[in-house]
C-alpha cells in the first residue's frame, strides 16, 4: 500500500530561512537601538515581504497519499483524486493532467539531468507521484475510475490571502500615520 509523502524544495526552504533571519535581525537592531517611529514605519512593509518569503518559498509542497495528489502552491491548494489524474508531466517541474485540468506544482523544481550529484538526494515529486500512479494502476485500482464529486480541487489559501490583505492594510496605516 501507497505511504504518505510530502515533499518540500530543499533550496527554496533554505533560501527563505537565510532571508527570514535577516528580517528579523534587523528587526531586532530597530528594536535594539530604540527606533520606535521606523520600526512602525517598516513592519508593514517588511511583515508582507516575510509573509509572501513564507508563501513562495517555505510553505508550498507536493503530498503523494492514497487518496490522490496535494499541491500546495502559494495563493492555491488542489487536492486530485488518483482516479481524476490522466497524466504526469515531469518535464519541467511536476504538471498533473486531469478530466479538471492541468495542474503544476510550485514546489517542484525541474528534474536533473544528472541526479545524485553534490550530495543530493534522488527523490523528485514528479517520480514519486508517477512511481504511486504506476503502484496503483498495476494493482488494478484505476482500471475503471470513478469521480465521487465534481467539485473542482483548487482552493484558494485564505490565510495567506487575509494576511496579505491586512499586512497591506498596515502598511498603509503606517505610512499615512508616520508622515
Amino acid at each position: 500500500m501507497l505511504d504518505t509523502t510530502r515533499i518540500h524544495s530543499r533550496n527554496s526552504r533554505l533560501l527563505a530561512a537565510v532571508t527570514g533571519a535577516a528580517i528579523v535581525l534587523a528587526l531586532i537592531e530597530m528594536a535594539w537601538s530604540r527606533q520606535w517611529v521606523e520600526l512602525l514605519a517598516y513592519s508593514g512593509p517588511v511583515g508582507l515581504f516575510g509573509l509572501l518569503l513564507w508563501a513562495a518559498l517555505w510553505s508550498p509542497y507536493v503530498e503523494c497519499s492514497p487518496a490522490g495528489v496535494h499541491l500546495q502552491n502559494v495563493v492555491t491548494s488542489v487536492r486530485v483524486p488518483w482516479p481524476a489524474v490522466r497524466g504526469i508531466d515531469p518535464r519541467f517541474g511536476l504538471s498533473l493532467d486531469t478530466v479538471y485540468g492541468t495542474f503544476a506544482a510550485w514546489s517542484a523544481s525541474r528534474p536533473r539531468l544528472q541526479p545524485g550529484t553534490h550530495g543530493e538526494s534522488d527523490v523528485h515529486p514528479a517520480a514519486v507521484v508517477a512511481a504511486a500512479w504506476a503502484q496503483l494502476e498495476a494493482a488494478g485500482h484505476l482500471d475503471n475510475p470513478r469521480l465521487e464529486s465534481d467539485v473542482h480541487p483548487r482552493q484558494l489559501r485564505r490565510d495567506v490571502l487575509g494576511a496579505a490583505l491586512g499586512l497591506t492594510l498596515w502598511t498603509v496605516a503606517t505610512l499615512v500615520l508616520v508622515k
